[in-house]
């Protein structure tokens, strides 16, 4: 509750700073609070976006960041693909996170700006907030700067962050329960058992488990460090700690973004999988 109220001191301050500021460049009083909010929850939202990847995001905008996440999975649910593994990416580019933040920082503060505003106006008696050219402009001024905002996270990301991967990723599966990996030597006599695939044809957006045994061919107990290729590509690996004569399991999950036809290669084995769009 302590840092709570810090908080909301802290953002009262900058409210407030921003609020005289624009006054004193001419912005009228019966506009000032909500263009100070405004200003702020752009500003915020910014850096919420920005740098709200950082433990203890929820400090940059506490209400932009806790209304964008829940417009995000809204719009996941409602609007893209939640059984994709790329759900993220089946929404528009506005609506994800951290860009989603921006945009509800900016509607949020401005609407707790408008009722600041007209509770100001009716007690000081000022002019209505709608009344005259000046507020269109502080509004399209507004709007502008909020449009530059949304242009700087954009050139903040590379390419697969605003359209998604292009290639393949894998992952080991390591079950629940399994002990850490003794610090053995690692060893090259080992090979291939068996490799096999959980389906030759998958969706896009659908998960591709591979199976691999792997034995231990060698008079000596080790690592072997089993790699999982696709298309020739190392995508990712798996240490298995091995004794003589030994066989174990070793499991990745595949995430494809796009159709096509795939090779799998596991030490000295392969095989071959499809994505379809439907």
């Amino acid at each position: 509750m302590i840092m709570l109220l810090i908080l909301l001191l802290i953002y009262g301050i900058f409210i407030f700073g921003f609020a005289v500021a624009l006054r004193k460049i001419g912005i009228p009083r019966h506009s000032m609070l909500f263009a100070g909010f405004a200003l702020f929850g752009i500003l915020s939202g910014l850096v919420a976006a920005l740098y709200g990847h950082h433990e203890g995001q929820y400090i940059y905008n506490i209400p932009g960041v806790l209304v964008g996440e829940e417009i995000y999975t809204y719009a996941i649910d409602h609007f893209g693909d939640p059984h994709s593994a790329f759900a993220h990416y089946t929404i528009p580019w506005v609506l994800r996170i951290p860009q989603v933040v921006l945009l509800t920082s900016a509607i949020v503060w401005g609407l707790i700006g408008l009722i600041a505003q007209l509770i100001y106006n009716t007690v000081k008696k000022t002019p209505p907030l709608a009344k005259g050219i000046t507020t269109l402009l502080i509004v399209a001024s507004l709007i502008a700067c909020l449009g530059v905002a949304g242009g700087v996270v954009y050139a903040t990301q590379d390419e697969s962050e605003r359209s998604g991967p292009t290639q393949p990723t894998a992952y080991p599966l390591i079950e629940i329960g399994t002990l850490p990996t003794p610090e053995w030597e690692t060893i090259a006599t080992y090979e291939l058992e068996s490799l096999s695939l959980s389906s030759k044809i998958i969706r896009i957006g659908e998960h591709l488990d591979v199976t691999g045994v792997v034995k231990n061919t060698g008079p000596k107990r080790g690592i072997a460090q089993v790699e999982l290729k696709v298309d020739g590509k190392v995508l990712s690996s798996q240490e298995v700690a091995l004794l003589p004569e030994e066989s174990k399991p070793v499991k990745f999950v595949i995430f494809v973004p796009r159709q096509g036809s795939y090779t799998v290669r596991m030490g000295n084995l392969i095989d071959s999988f499809e994505v379809r769009n439907q």
